[in-house]
This record gives structure tokens, C-alpha cells and sequence, in this order.
């Protein structure tokens, strides 16, 4: 079973989990260590941006190994991973925003809602494969109240689940399902897989978009899983790095 390739550090609250397991990363730890907290304090998104963390809500990191020419490929797998898994406990559409934003679309509320997001850091360990740190964070049940400007962002698993949504069992889910991904990048095609997986559920074609280079509309992927963009002149630009800001988000 692969959860006893797993080393829980469960906690009731830390700053970041992200902060913690790059820490255990550097101390020695090993792959598949994986650290839990009922709530943090200062959760990390994408770009610096804060994550909001109330209790209720399952975010975890995990110590994984992964070759280092694999590594461009592993937010938008670990984003594909997540995502499936998700899917089997909720009823509305799930979408992934690139490269690795869980997005949920429901008929009865407009517009789309960010259920959860993935965070990938990277320490260089010398003479061995890179240690990757894979940040999970998932709104599991409404918290009593929510930041101003969140209201109308953000989704809730419980609220449109179609089984159980104890965060115990979900952080142990995601966790075996990313504890996959060393294998699941190590294919010479893997980045086609990777790429199949995701574009069915691919968010926001044609939205505008802008990047530190310029603006555009967003088209979908490359066969790198890159972003590709078009630019008003007609340029179409590959985004492997950096962050696209989108519209309305």
C-alpha cells in the first residue's frame, strides 16, 4: 500500500507547510514525508500571494524525488492528479486554471470559484535528484466567515460533494495519488500524457491574459504543457515560467 510509503507530521497549526517541509527537505528527510495542518497561519500561494487557511480546509506538503528534466512537467501534473481525485467527490464540473489552480463551475452561481491550488518548490540536493516539495491546499468546508473579496472566489468541497468530505481521508487520498508522480513523469512521452490529461480540462480559452512581456489572449497548451498566448499583434507566445494574471481574477 502506498501509504506506508508516507511519513505523516500531522499538526494543528503551522505558518505554512510549505515553509516546514522545505525545512525538513534541507534537514534530510525523505521522499514521501509528508507534513498536515489543520490550519496555517501564513499559507503560501502561487506568485507570494497569501493562501487563507482557516480550520477546516486540508493543506498538506509532500517530499517528493523527481529528475530534474521531469520538473517542468510536475505543477501541471500534481494539478491534473489533484484535480481527478477531486472530481470523484464532487458533483459540478471541476476545471484546472494553468498551471495548477483548481477551479469549480456550478450552473446555480455564476462565474468560476477557486476550490484549491498547488504550489511546487524545488531544493537542489548535490550528486542526487532534486528534492520537490508539492503544497496542496483544498477548501473543504466554509469557514463561519471569509475574508472580504473572497465571497464571490472561492468554492467549498462540502458544499457540492457526493460522498464523505473528512479532511483526514482526503489529505490521505491526494497524498497517494501525488506519491505517484515520480513514475507517472518518468515515460519518455510523459509530458503527452500529462498535456492529454489536463486539456479536456483546461480553464479559460480565450480569456485575456498578461504576463511580464506583454498581453493576450490565452489559447491553451503546448505540447510541453507551456502556456501559449496571442498577442494583439498575432505573435503567439510560450509561457513556460512566471505568472499570467488573468481577467477578472
Amino acid at each position: 500500500m502506498s501509504r506506508a510509503r508516507l511519513s505523516l507530521e500531522r499538526y494543528a497549526s503551522l505558518p505554512s507547510t510549505q515553509t516546514a517541509a522545505l525545512e525538513r527537505a534541507r534537514e534530510g528527510a525523505p521522499a514521501g514525508t509528508l507534513l498536515w495542518a489543520e490550519e496555517q497561519s501564513e499559507g503560501r500561494g502561487q506568485a507570494g500571494r497569501e493562501w487563507y487557511s482557516p480550520r477546516g480546509g486540508a493543506y498538506f506538503s509532500l517530499l517528493l524525488r523527481v529528475p530534474s528534466a521531469r520538473l517542468p512537467l510536475l505543477s501541471l501534473a500534481a494539478g491534473a492528479e489533484v484535480r481527478d481525485r477531486l472530481q470523484r467527490r464532487a458533483s459540478p464540473q471541476l476545471w484546472i486554471k494553468w498551471p495548477n489552480d483548481l477551479l469549480v463551475v456550478r450552473e446555480d452561481i455564476p462565474g468560476a470559484r477557486k476550490l484549491g491550488g498547488i504550489l511546487v518548490d524545488v531544493l537542489s540536493v548535490p550528486g542526487q535528484e532534486p528534492v520537490a516539495v508539492v503544497g496542496v491546499g483544498v477548501n473543504v468546508a466554509r469557514p463561519p466567515s471569509l475574508p472580504a473579496g473572497l465571497q464571490e472566489r472561492v468554492g467549498f468541497l462540502a458544499e457540492m460533494a457526493v460522498g464523505p468530505t473528512g479532511v483526514e481521508d482526503l489529505v490521505w487520498e491526494l497524498a497517494e495519488g501525488l506519491l505517484s508522480l515520480p513514475a507517472t513523469l518518468a515515460p519518455e512521452d510523459a509530458a503527452r500524457r500529462v498535456v492529454g490529461r489536463v486539456d479536456p480540462w483546461l480553464w479559460g480559452r480565450g480569456r485575456a491574459v498578461r504576463w511580464a512581456g506583454g498581453e493576450g489572449l490565452f489559447l491553451g497548451l503546448g505540447k510541453e504543457g507551456e502556456a501559449l498566448v496571442r498577442s494583439p499583434e498575432g505573435s503567439t507566445h510560450r509561457l513556460s515560467q512566471g505568472d499570467l494574471e488573468w481577467e477578472g481574477w
